[in-house]
């Protein structure tokens, strides 16, 4: 592959139709690249129907590349290519219309849906975000961007209405029914076993049986208190706030009340 240092202009074939889906510009490999920095619209054709590369024109300053660029789009129809803009640096002539966002939202859904994404590609993104978070100059800039959201309206009322719909999706409801589900199982079996743990003859030991009046569970030790809590989100719980509220030292831990089980010794 020849290594041009000057701008060329490229056009990029399917590979089994042969039919022109994107016009461009750049230098040195920018024709070949594929991957990230290509858009998922590109990337879906590519996989899909292969891709062909053809140097247009060679050997140019960049403004002729930017003038060749445009013309080609202009001349071939940006609406039956996957170019983003009209050519050009930056997204100038950037088609940011209703039915473009529609068509491109439901193109990622069923690309989504079809394909999802692996646990490893998960784990990574959680890894990233976390450690993203740990930053506290964004952690700062993202708060007080909403906060400035959030303090108009017109804002709120846009949040509720999007949320209401979003709650309403039979998917979403089914999700919620089923996590509800969970954890009613848990508060049955918690609920249940209260007299058994009032009755029952216990050695003397370093943790005590603890019941909660909010959730109307009772659990064996204080260990098991916080692992349930760590299991509903509270991911920072510590059996010591509990052991406090216990022993009247505070009023809640967790939202939640707490007091030890009277048990036989």
């Amino acid at each position: 592959m020849r290594n041009y240092r000057k701008f060329y202009v490229y056009l990029h074939f399917t590979k089994d139709t042969n039919t022109l889906f994107y016009i461009g510009k750049g230098t040195r490999d920018r024709a070949f690249q594929k991957g990230q920095r290509r858009s998922m619209h590109w990337r879906r054709i590519v996989d899909k129907h292969g891709v062909v590369v053809k140097l247009y024109a060679i050997d140019l300053t960049d403004e002729k590349a930017k003038e060749i660029e445009i013309f080609l789009i202009k001349k071939y129809g940006i609406e039956r290519l996957c170019n983003m803009t009209i050519g050009g640096d930056g997204m100038v002539g950037y088609i940011s219309s209703d039915a473009t966002r529609k068509k491109l939202s439901d193109a990622n859904l069923k690309h989504y849906k079809t394909h999802g994404y692996s646990d490893e590609r998960r784990k990574n993104a959680t890894i990233a975000a976390k450690k993203r978070m740990q930053n506290k100059s964004i952690v700062k800039k993202i708060s007080n961007t909403l906060k400035e959201y959030y303090s108009k309206e017109e804002s709120r009322k846009k949040t509720s209405v999007k949320t209401k719909q979003a709650m309403s999706r039979p998917d979403v409801i089914q999700k919620m029914k089923d996590s509800n589900a969970r954890v009613e199982v848990k508060l049955k079996r918690s609920i249940s076993s209260k007299k058994m743990w009032e009755n029952h003859e216990f050695k003397k030991s370093k943790q005590k049986p603890v019941y909660s009046e909010t959730l109307k569970a009772c659990f064996p030790s204080l260990t098991d208190a916080k692992h349930y809590l760590i299991d509903i989100g509270y991911t920072k719980a510590l059996t010591s706030k509990i052991t406090e509220v216990c022993q009247n030292k505070r009023r809640s831990a967790y939202g939640k009340k707490w007091e030890y089980i009277a048990v036989k010794v």
